[in-house]
């Protein structure tokens, strides 16, 4: 990727600098005509040419200059028309074998040449700042998930090193190090299971069972199972107004089960201790809107449009002191998306945030 964006930077750089044009070769060329006639004229001036009807010759020069202008003109002008008429065949061979075929009037070449030399340096330093940018993700990605794997590797290693140098025969010491080695190995799995799910995800290797289902049931059935996780922060979880009542819409149950999980999980998770979770359900004109709001923190405006980023977290220290592997929100992303739906986010520091999803409205 690097070779690519340095390539790219080298063309750009080219373009940018090139300033030689079909009009100043032109010019050069009519300057240097101009500039022969008047230098003739000058000698002649410069001899006695009454002799030899100064006038008649004078005049006889200029014609012949003006033709021999015109000639060389003509044959210089159909020589680089030519060329560039090759060259923006060239340039515009990928854009005629999706549109239809242009008539190009040699007057207006140059425009034509200009314009299509405009457009690719435009693409091009779009391109390469999309380069620069996901180069910039993949060196975060690769840091943030070096980091996430070392963590519980060092944490159980460490644990196993320590009963290694101890006493072994302290049963209760032993199984203390070796439960909390297991923790962090059962972290490591999570992790490592999250990232083959996004991988199988973006190839598109996993199947969905689409049915009409009831979104109402799903979140109550979510709700039950986070009953222990919400009432240890004291989180109160129910419906918005109005939103209790069954919504059907055209899913994979299970799927759509494990983004609720996602979502309602870190909604009691990020959210403030004795607060609320609330899940609005609305029908649409042609999809079903699913809601999830907490009244905590909230998040600033410019961590929002990197929140579905596998590993991104906002609160770093935090975000491991309460769980989680950093791909849930990636995962619910590309579940959403293999729907063929939407996802976002959208929060008020110091309000709270809101989670939302669409999905298809159930089918006949």
């Amino acid at each position: 990727m690097n070779q690519k964006i340095e390539f790219l930077e080298l063309k750009l750089d080219f373009f940018q600098n090139k300033n030689i044009s079909i009009r100043s070769v032109s010019l050069w060329i009519t300057a240097s005509v101009l500039v022969f006639n008047i230098i003739s004229l000058l000698v002649y001036y410069s001899f006695d040419l009454s002799r030899f009807r100064q006038w008649q010759y004078i005049l006889i020069w200029i014609i012949f200059s003006i033709v021999l202008y015109l000639l060389v003109f003509n044959l210089i002008d159909r020589f680089l028309y030519r060329k560039i008429k090759v060259l923006y065949k060239i340039i515009t061979r990928d854009r005629k074998k999706n549109a239809a075929k242009q008539v190009i009037n040699s007057t207006d070449l140059i425009g034509y040449i200009q314009q299509d030399v405009e457009e690719f340096e435009n693409a091009q330093l779009v391109e390469l700042e999309r380069l620069q940018e996901s180069e910039k993700y993949r060196r975060e990605f690769l840091g943030n998930v070096s980091h996430e794997l070392k963590t519980p590797i060092f944490n159980a290693q460490g644990y196993i090193e320590t009963l290694l140098v101890g006493d072994l025969n302290d049963q209760q010491h032993v199984k203390k190090y070796l439960a909390k080695a297991a923790e962090n190995i059962d972290r490591l799995q999570l992790i490592v299971d999250d990232l083959l799910q996004i991988t199988k995800y973006e190839s598109g290797e996993l199947t969905f069972d689409f049915e009409n289902i009831d979104i109402h049931a799903c979140v109550k059935e979510v709700f039950h199972t986070m009953d222990l996780r919400a009432d240890t922060k004291q989180v109160r979880c129910g419906f918005k107004e109005g939103c209790d009542t069954a919504i059907f819409a055209y899913a994979d149950r299970n799927k759509i089960i494990d983004v609720l999980i996602n979502l309602i999980g870190n909604a009691i998770n990020y959210g403030n201790s004795g607060g609320i979770v609330n899940v609005g359900l609305y029908k649409m004109e042609d999809h079903v809107l699913v809601e999830i709001t907490d009244n905590g923190p909230g998040i600033e405006e410019q961590h929002l449009r990197r929140l579905f980023e596998r590993f991104y977290r906002v609160d770093k220290h935090r975000n491991r002191s309460v769980g989680g592997t950093g791909l849930g929100l990636s995962i619910v992303k590309h579940i959403i998306e293999a729907h063929g739906q939407r996802v976002g986010v959208r929060s008020s520091v110091g309000k709270g945030s809101t989670f939302w999803f669409t999905l298809a409205l159930k089918k006949d």
